[in-house]
């Protein structure tokens, strides 16, 4: 066949290319030469296919050569070396996702044992905006008969691909072993998913539920999760109306509300009887709901031993209609006030609280604060953050502190067990500090151990910082066994107490000197 003949056959065998009529059935030059340019591409791709197969060979033959060491361990270890590197599924962003796909990247003994370690893909992170249904499958796939933890979240606010309902229909049949389970979606696809068929019966592994929602209404879509409501012993709500969310509350033990509502937390605080650790923010827009509750009797809980509230609003939700017969940890933060129902619910709850931390974004009253700490005699660690405002002085506390009486007098000891004071605010004087260690002649010493001041680095005035008798004092008192330490509130943790000592010694050398 001469060359016209062969380019012909070529051009007529070339894919994608339909018979060319420019010519009377002949393929016209700018047809043959794209036929030709074509089958040269194909010939390079098939070329470069052999390269690759023969570049993979090659690196695994590299690393058996250089690598002997790793691969002459047991599988059972490199195995469990992989496992190590993978770190926890973060339940709010996922930066191990990728993690086994870099394994089976490296060498066919490692892909090949990477794909038989079911703990490797054990944790799920999936996009319900733009599923891959290949990718999610692939990995509850190799993950085995394993408890999985999967997190579903959503990037854009608008209904997923045609994909969204076959991958939700895959999770939902891996319901009944999902250990850990976190919903970060809009409110459209919470309504997508709980609407899928599907359902299982029970969730009998679900150990810890986290759902991050954007319902504005109450009650516009339920969760429900299996037929049977599913125990799981931590559940973490943010944004999201909780009480829509179908689960058996009671065997809740670990329970944090973000962005919530009254009414909610007071629902849940009667339903979680065995709650131990509860964290809690109420909206601040809800304040105007509190006459509404006026006339309700507290809600007692023996359980409850750990309480974290934010913001005024929620301190004085928990302070009015609650009572925590066992609590032993309190933590407020961004207090603007000292609520006037503190003092009472401590009473009326009679518990041994052991450690408070108060974070004001505002000035306090001392002597509120020490109404409020009459009512924990049992308290041993206290930390107290002012919000650095130099009008507040916490000086009437510190005397109370240091004037510590007798018991034999009206009052009894003020914190007879405190151990560890914190305080991170302004300071005029360190003096009032220290006499907390070094009660008056007669008056019984507490246990005090450990005292930490954290000054704001823009409070600070120029060295020594410290006084010559204040520096020995405290000097005197760390020979004693007692811990003191004085720093900058900031990144640079600038030890004041240490920079003071380090100045005295040098001008006591060029005392001496002189």
């Amino acid at each position: 066949m001469n060359q016209r003949g062969d380019i012909t056959e070529l051009y007529h065998t070339a894919a994608n290319n339909p018979p060319c009529q420019h010519c009377d059935g002949a393929p016209c030059g700018p047809c043959v030469e794209l036929a030709d340019i074509e089958t040269r591409i194909e010939d390079l791709h098939s070329r470069l296919r052999d390269l690759h197969e023969k570049h993979r060979a090659a690196r695994s033959n590299r690393n058996n050569v250089h690598n002997r060491s790793m691969l002459q361990l047991p599988l059972e270890i490199v195995s469990h070396i992989f496992v190590l590197c993978l770190q926890p599924l973060n339940l709010c962003f996922s930066k191990s996702e990728g993690f086994p796909f870099t394994i089976i990247a490296v060498c066919r003994a490692w892909r090949v044992l990477a794909l038989s370690t079911p703990s490797l893909w054990s944790s799920s992170a999936v996009n319900i905006s733009t599923p891959d249904v290949g990718h999610i499958n692939h990995r509850l796939m190799h993950s085995g008969s394993l408890p999985i933890s999967l997190h579903l979240y959503s990037m854009i606010s608008r209904r997923g691909t045609p994909n969204t309902t076959e991958v939700l229909n895959l999770i939902k049949k891996n319901l009944y072993r999902t250990r850990t389970l976190c919903l970060d979606l809009f409110d459209e696809h919470i309504n997508e998913f709980s609407s899928t068929s599907g359902c299982p019966s029970s969730m009998p592994l679900l150990q810890e539920l986290h759902v991050h929602g954007r319902i504005v209404i109450e009650g516009s879509s339920e969760l429900k999760l299996s037929t049977t409501p599913p125990r799981p012993q931590t559940v973490y709500v943010d944004s999201y109306f909780a009480n829509d969310i179908v689960l058996d509350w009671s065997g809740v033990s670990n329970l944090t509300l973000q962005d919530t509502t009254i009414k909610v937390s007071l629902g849940l605080l009667s339903m979680a009887k065995r709650l131990v650790d509860l964290t809690l923010n109420i909206l601040a827009m809800e304040t105007w709901q509190l006459g509404l509750y006026s006339s309700n009797t507290p809600i007692v809980h023996h359980s409850i031993r750990h309480l974290a509230l934010e913001g005024g609003v929620t301190a004085h939700v928990i302070f009015s209609f609650s009572t925590m017969t066992s609590l032993d940890t309190l933590s407020i933060l961004n207090l603007t006030e000292l609520s006037p129902k503190f003092a009472a619910f401590l009473r009326r709850s009679s518990c041994a609280l052991r450690c408070l931390r108060l974070e004001f974004t505002e000035y306090f009253s001392a002597d509120q604060l020490i109404d409020v700490l009459s009512e924990t005699p049992a308290l041993q660690e206290l930390s107290l953050f002012d919000g650095y405002h130099r009008e507040t002085t916490i000086d009437s506390l510190l005397e109370r502190l240091s004037l510590t009486p007798s018991r034999s007098s009206e009052n009894g000891i003020f914190l007879p067990c405190l151990r560890s004071f914190e305080y991170a605010g302004y300071v005029s004087s360190y003096a009032p500090f220290l006499g907390i260690f070094s009660p008056s002649e007669g008056i019984p010493a507490r246990a005090l151990q450990k005292v930490d001041i954290k000054v704001p680095a823009h409070t600070l005035d120029r060295p020594p910082f410290l006084s010559r008798s204040d520096l020995q004092r405290i000097l005197h008192l760390q020979k004693a066994g007692k811990h003191i330490s004085i720093t900058a509130n900031d990144s640079t943790g600038f030890d004041i107490l240490k920079r003071s000592m380090d100045i005295y010694c040098l001008s006591e050398s060029s005392d001496e000197g002189g």
